[in-house]
């Protein structure tokens, strides 16, 4: 045994020497030493984002163009742009520009089943770019209550749970998008609250939100379990207005990859992460519509 120990000693004070000696003949060449890298010229492309809800009284689109992946530069807005957008196939509006990247146009269409939806934008300087999409299914919210349930979080915290009570569609593959606001509605004081959750259906996106698939309950009822970031009572007048949203896949695939980029931004271990896009002819963004249903719960 104690050959043995004394056999190792030896070979660390071996492999030590031999570490060291490699470290410090090798270390000048390594530093010295300069590897050239071609990165192609990067072509800025239009970014496009457009999220109608069917019911609002205008549409905004918000166009920028795309930055290299070394710079610091932030993305330009872009303030000559022409935004079409058209309903099976005829123009029924160009948006005009509001400042700030944005364009909007009033509200004026009327809605079938089977509408599909394009929006062609154009810039100059850039390839112009377009999106199709079709209406998200309907959806029916059938109740909203609080469980009597709470849940202690990692710093002390307890959040109340709530129920989300939603009728799925059997016919169509749904997706869902849960936001939540605290205030006074009828003061219009209200602000936007942070969403998370126990449920296993359930995902979080970016900003507070929640999204989900019906994959786990298609054509059924389903209780949506959600926990509300509170850090006291209800005050008088007071209440939570909750907006649930059925949205198109396009969207949910993009909530869902952009989550995940916010999650690697500064994490010198994450894998790259791409954001979904539905923009063709080489643009990114996302052009899509959704449905509301709005809940004013005051307890």
């Amino acid at each position: 045994m104690e050959f043995q120990i004394l056999g190792i000693m030896k070979i660390k004070h071996i492999f030590f020497a031999i570490f060291a000696t490699v470290l410090l003949t090798g270390c000048e060449d390594f530093f010295d030493s300069v590897t050239d890298v071609d990165i192609e010229p990067h072509t800025s492309r239009l970014a496009v984002f457009a999220y109608f809800d069917q019911e609002a009284d205008n549409f905004t689109v918000r166009v920028g163009d795309s930055q290299g992946y070394i710079t610091n530069q932030s993305p330009n807005l872009i303030s000559d742009a022409t935004v079409v957008l058209s309903q099976n196939g005829t123009a029924v509006g160009t948006f005009n520009y509001a400042g700030d990247g944005e364009y909007t146009m009033p509200n004026t269409l009327t809605y079938s089943p089977n509408d599909v939806f394009r929006l062609d934008v154009t810039a100059p300087g850039y390839e112009s770019v377009f999106s199709t999409a079709t209406l998200p299914p309907e959806f029916t919210v059938t109740e909203i209550n609080n469980s009597g349930m709470t849940f202690s979080q990692e710093y002390g915290e307890t959040l109340p749970e709530y129920e989300v009570v939603i009728d799925d569609n059997s016919n169509d593959e749904n997706f869902y998008a849960i936001e939540v606001y605290r205030g006074d509605i009828v003061n219009e004081a209200l602000y936007h609250m942070y969403l998370t959750t126990n449920d296993v259906n359930i995902e979080e996106w970016w900003g507070g939100l929640l999204i989900m698939n019906d994959r786990a309950f298609n054509g059924n009822t389903y209780k949506a379990k959600i926990l509300l970031d509170t850090y006291d009572e209800l005050q008088e007048d007071e209440g939570y207005l909750f907006i649930v949203k059925s949205i198109t896949n396009d969207m949910y695939q993009y909530a869902k990859s952009y989550t995940n980029y916010q999650y690697s931004v500064d994490n010198p271990f994450a894998e790259p992460v791409t954001v979904t896009s539905n923009m063709e002819d080489n643009g990114f963004g996302i052009f899509t519509f959704i449905r509301n249903q709005d809940y004013f719960v005051t307890e």
